[in-house]
């Protein structure tokens, strides 16, 4: 039973969706320990929850569309729940890697749908009206909002080229090498550009070598864009006929298919080719440039025109003798840029490789920067959830001084003439 104090807390509901082929289990303890250390915070009552695994396949739009769909009938229960009404359960998005894009294009699509309210004052100005569900905050970890870092094939080349071998004899097998290819750039038909170089005589392995060793990582052009080079992640992907990532990020769920094994007909040859093809489309969206840099300009601008807080936590190696420079798995934005401020370094002198940074961010034993992780993501919430009830007790202030305001001019007009 709910005391009077106990129904004076703020309700904070923390959801955090996982990244391409997550689960459940994708970010460890991490949500309990965040919301324990929230939680000390006595006038506040927060509840985390990891939204349920998802089939990361198909349009990313697809699934944005189901999570809010999920998401603002959680809202409703809980709201109903509590008593309070609606609007009083503050909600913070936590997305780990593609789940970063996920929790964004959620928040647009709900900013978008939310009409403005037209002021009372004598201007008529129109001004944003409060989002519903009542999300506070945008928080990401290590998702690729401009692409991935051409650099995490470099680092990790033997690894690559291993991928590439593996994923071709399973492609070979089931005649869909060409296919995967073609799959990566959309159902459109695309003539040869200079950015798609094509196979020529040399071997798949040799191709693969070559491409590998020539993604150095990203450099930038004369405005601060973070451009990838000719022969960056895409035109890898591209040249190999999607094989890197069929056998890196969806091959490995394809290998274990029994169907694979032994004496595969033509029937199930398709409908493997069709899962692998589904969750390459979910993926593509990051090779799109200018989606992904105004997916980010939008946030930015959310969090001045209506105070969502937005930041995005990101795996950071040291370098070592073969790399001067830190080493990322996602591009950053050039410093000139207005969203370079809300990325913030995760460091971690533990892991092997981007990769495994990436994969473990929300594991002690991989990511000696796991504490101040959590300790950096509850700041944030405590700013976020001091900030909505300071634009609280404003809204009610302009609501109360508008009533005095209009009972003024009522008895002002009842008056003697």
């Amino acid at each position: 039973m709910e005391t009077s104090s106990d129904n004076e807390k703020v309700d904070v509901l923390c959801v955090f969706v996982h990244g391409f082929k997550g689960d459940d289990s994708a970010f460890g303890g991490f949500p309990e320990r965040l919301q324990h250390i929230v939680d000390q915070h006595g006038d506040v009552r927060v509840e985390c929850i990891v939204f349920p695994a998802y089939e990361t396949r198909g349009e990313l739009s697809a699934a944005t569309e189901r999570f809010v769909e999920w998401l603002t009938t959680t809202v409703v229960h809980k709201e109903g729940g509590n008593g309070k009404g609606a609007g009083k359960t503050k909600v913070v998005l936590c997305g780990h890697s593609m789940g970063g894009l996920l929790i964004a294009d959620a928040l647009i699509a709900i900013a978008k749908s939310s009409a403005p309210i037209t002021s009372p004052s004598a201007d008529n100005s129109s001004q944003p009206a409060a989002l519903w569900p009542r999300i506070i905050a945008c928080i990401a970890f290590d998702t690729p909002y401009y692409g991935i870092n051409p650099g995490v094939f470099k680092n990790t080349a033997t690894k690559a080229v291993q991928y590439v071998q593996t994923a071709h004899k399973l492609a070979t097998g089931l005649g869909i090498l060409g296919a995967l290819g073609t799959a990566f750039r959309g159902e459109s038909k695309n003539t040869q550009t200079n950015d798609q170089p094509t196979m020529g005589s040399k071997s798949l392995d040799e191709n693969a070598s070559e491409l590998v060793s020539q993604s150095a990582g990203a450099s930038s052009d004369p405005n601060g864009s973070p451009r990838r080079r000719k022969s960056s992640t895409p035109t890898l992907l591209y040249s190999l006929g999607g094989a890197v990532l069929a056998g890196a990020a969806a091959g490995t769920a394809i290998y274990q298919r029994k169907a694979i094994a032994t004496g595969i007909s033509q029937a199930q040859a398709n409908v493997d080719w069709a899962w692998a093809g589904d969750h390459l489309k979910y993926v593509r969206n990051l090779w799109d440039d200018a989606a992904l840099k105004a997916r980010v300009d939008t946030l930015v601008a959310l969090r001045s025109e209506r105070s969502v807080h937005f930041q995005n936590f990101y795996t950071s190696l040291p370098p070592t003798s073969a790399f001067s420079n830190e080493r990322t798995f996602i591009l950053l934005p050039s410093p000139t840029w207005p969203s370079f401020q809300f990325f913030t370094p995760n460091s971690n002198s533990l892991s092997s490789s981007e990769i495994d940074a990436h994969t473990n961010m929300f594991h002690g034993s991989s990511n000696d920067g796991f504490y101040d992780l959590g300790l950096r993501t509850a700041e944030i919430l405590r700013r976020a959830i001091e900030e909505s009830k300071d634009k609280d007790e404003d809204t009610q202030l302009k609501h109360t001084k508008q009533k005095g305001s209009n009972s003024n001019c009522a008895d002002a007009a009842d008056g003697p003439a």
